[in-house]
């Protein structure tokens, strides 16, 4: 039987899917890929990927990417414009994947012991957390809701409080943050508060300000106080811009899509349906718009200048003892070349 893995999605998403594929975005406690790798019998079955033609160069990209995570697949690939994945299909299936995939877990993993933790509302069974987390006896853990899952080397400070469902990855920090029916992903530092949203690994939201029904790429650091809005005042349907084609949302709640290494300055605020493209950078004073291209540069037209991002990038990613390696940089270098109309 042949495993489908899907990367057909709408355009909007490209912020989070150049460096990456759809099927690589974790929207449960894993990633469509993660689950495939899980099965343990890949190299038994064929691996067919669905793509809806958007990617250029397609199979180059999918055997690089596969190589960049030393993922050892062979695959075919089918064009099929049906299944296409929406921006908020992520945020309405979280729930439902976060409960399929706690069956791939094994409980006794998760033997923090559970006395010392401060108020848990709910079945304390429904909190998975590893031994060697931090968790403050003045948080607050409500899974009335759903689960909640916190990783190995996770930290959460007091008055934190976390509603399920929600994950924690390894490594990451909880400070002083209110997060609820979110996913934070690996090594990331939150606070303030996150509503409905997916962090992905290395970002950073570590100061007040509220991000609600979003999608945050990798390596993305938001200034103290960006703000987003998920809810027009009208409480019409949310739309989308990328380019210049319009995208209805299906839903009126729907906040910002956030791409791979994006910056924003303090005070940021975001209108419902924004869309920052991958590289860019906000701070005061640039143009109001409803979407930002690749390495959009604060103000003003101008791009940001490609020698200073990737020397900025090697600054950001080494805190984190990373570098940008080849595939990055080679896709990076892919969508900054690309004539993207402001």
């Amino acid at each position: 039987m042949s495993i489908i893995l899907n990367d057909n999605f709408e355009p909007t998403l490209w912020p989070l899917f150049r460096l990456k594929p759809a099927f690589a975005f974790a929207d449960g406690i894993f990633s469509a890929l993660d689950r495939v790798l899980f099965s343990g019998d890949v190299e038994q079955k064929k691996i067919t990927i669905l793509t809806g033609g958007l990617r250029e160069n397609s199979e180059e990209f999918y055997e690089d990417f596969f190589k960049h995570k030393g993922i050892d697949i062979s695959f075919n690939i089918e064009k099929q414009e049906k299944e296409i994945l929406r921006p908020v299909s992520f945020i309405n299936s979280f729930a439902e994947k976060m409960q399929s995939d706690i069956r791939l877990l094994k409980r006794e993993d998760y033997n923090k012991d559970l006395a010392a933790i401060g108020v848990v509302q709910g079945d304390k069974n429904d909190l998975w957390a590893k031994k060697d987390v931090e968790i403050s006896s003045m948080a607050f853990i409500d899974v009335r809701e759903g689960p909640v899952i916190i990783e190995s080397g996770a930290k959460i400070s007091a008055f934190s409080h976390i509603e399920g469902p929600a994950y924690v990855g390894k490594m990451s920090r909880l400070d002083r943050a209110y997060v609820k029916k979110s996913r934070v992903a690996f090594n990331c530092r939150i606070g303030g508060e996150v509503e409905n949203s997916f962090f992905s690994d290395f970002s950073n939201k570590h100061h007040e300000g509220f991000v609600g029904h979003s999608l945050v790429g990798e390596w993305v650091n938001l200034g103290a106080l960006t703000t987003t809005s998920d809810l027009k005042n009208n409480y019409g349907e949310v739309r989308f811009s990328y380019k210049d084609e319009v995208f209805s949302a299906q839903t009126i709640k729907f906040g910002s899509i956030i791409g791979d290494f994006v910056k924003t300055a303090i005070g940021t605020t975001l209108n419902t349906g924004t869309i920052i493209d991958i590289g860019s950078l906000l701070y005061e004073g640039r143009a109001i718009m409803k979407y930002y291209p690749p390495f959009f540069w604060g103000g003003s037209p101008q791009k940001y200048l490609w020698e200073k991002f990737l020397a900025d990038t090697a600054v950001i990613m080494k805190r984190r003892e990373k570098k940008p390696d080849d595939f990055i940089e080679k896709y990076l270098k892919k969508s900054y070349d690309y004539d993207f109309k402001i």
